[in-house]
């Protein structure tokens, strides 16, 4: 398996993680279950686990596509700009909630921790969803949106 293979095999996992971590954290807390909020903690720790692998097979994957037809690469630089950013917030996102079930084992949180946690987990499931929007840029032409950029040509007089 090759870093382009790896790279998109994994890159999901930590946008769906903190995507499906952030649903959880708002249900626990709605619900004001401990229980559901530490699962969402520990959902974050694994996103930003498991962003490692993701963030280290970029240079792979951008080393096998850059040369391919129809490879923008100034798409590439932005998603790999976006895509430090994200590994930045992921291990941000993820030190709060380890230190959440460290600090605060056995014991209350404080009344600010959950939204203080909410409002950190939405900014980061904003900034991993863009990574993503920018890594799928790379290769599909129908997701770009550069100004100036011709219409993609049609078939058939559509």
């Amino acid at each position: 398996m090759n870093g382009a293979a790896v790279h998109l095999a994994l890159n999901h996992v930590p946008i769906l993680g903190t995507v499906f971590a952030a649903c959880l954290l708002a249900w626990g807390l709605a619900r004001r279950s401990r229980d559901v909020v530490d699962a969402a903690l520990l959902g974050f720790i694994a996103s930003a686990v498991m962003a490692w692998p993701v963030y280290l097979s970029g240079p792979k994957a951008e080393a096998l596509v850059q040369h391919l037809p129809g490879i923008v690469q100034a798409a590439i630089e932005e998603h790999e700009e976006a895509g430090e950013f994200a590994l930045a917030a992921l291990q941000g996102l993820g030190a709060m909630a380890l230190v959440a079930l460290v600090a605060w084992r056995g014991r209350e949180r404080p009344r600010w921790f959950g939204p203080v946690m909410m409002v950190l987990a939405l900014f980061v499931v904003s900034v991993v969803l863009r990574t993503g929007h920018l890594g799928g840029q790379i290769r599909h032409a129908e997701e770009r949106s550069l100004v100036g950029a011709p219409d993609a040509p049609t078939r058939g007089g559509d």
